[in-house]
């Protein structure tokens, strides 16, 4: 099997393992968390098997941010324990390596303002009880807005298929992290379904994004 195919075969695989960890989330089961981490870690594989080794620096962060959020994943595949935070904090150590692989331009400063207010808005919705809270969900969230504006200026500036494809995948994470803010700390409950749909839809594509087959694209 060539490099390309086994590369996409394992993303497929990936994304529908992810599809049935839903329904681990829903019903969760004591000693299976390990197939919470079984989708970045085929990600992770992929990555080796056929990502554009001219991309550098670039690619080792990506690779350490996708290893902090299968530590996220295991974290949060616990049930009934008080792992929350410490999930939430190998998300954002590997959101704000996913960050840094971006090299955007002269877009940056706009694209930050506007996703800057997208998350103040959402911020004055969620109802935090005390000052540990407001300072765990103040620094995600300026990661998290740190990458969605990081993504769509690096497309805009360069204007690349790769580019747009890690665009829209840290779009989906943002989503997806969002619907969890609101679910844990404000008052809309949100399933689980739409939180992981968007979270599967954003890695796969962001991988997608470091596809060798992309190189000039």
């Amino acid at each position: 099997m060539k490099r390309k195919h086994l590369f996409l075969v394992l993303l497929a695989l990936g994304f529908v393992l992810q599809l049935f960890n839903t329904f681990f989330t829903l019903y969760p089961f004591p000693g299976l968390e390990f197939l919470k981490v079984m989708f970045p870690a085929l990600l992770l594989l992929a990555s080796f098997i056929d990502s554009d080794p001219k991309l550098g620096l670039p690619l080792i962060l990506y690779r350490v941010g996708l290893f902090f959020t299968l530590i996220g994943d295991y974290f949060l595949g616990i049930p009934n324990t008080p792992y929350f935070y410490f999930g939430m904090a190998g998300f954002a150590v590997g959101y704000l390596l996913y960050a840094l692989t971006t090299r955007p331009q002269k877009s940056f400063p706009f694209i930050l303002l506007i996703s800057f207010s997208i998350s103040i808005i959402q911020f004055i919705t969620l109802d935090l009880s005390d000052a540990f809270k407001v300072s765990l969900v103040i620094a995600y969230m300026f990661i998290i807005t740190f990458l969605l504006a990081g993504g769509w200026s690096q497309w805009i500036d360069r204007q690349k298929i790769k580019h747009l494809l890690i665009a829209f995948g840290f779009t989906f994470i943002y989503i997806s992290d969002s619907m969890i803010g609101q679910d844990v700390f404000g008052s809309i409950k949100i399933s689980q379904i739409p939180i992981l749909l968007t979270y599967d839809f954003g890695q796969t594509l962001i991988a997608l994004g470091f596809w060798r087959q992309l190189r000039d694209s």
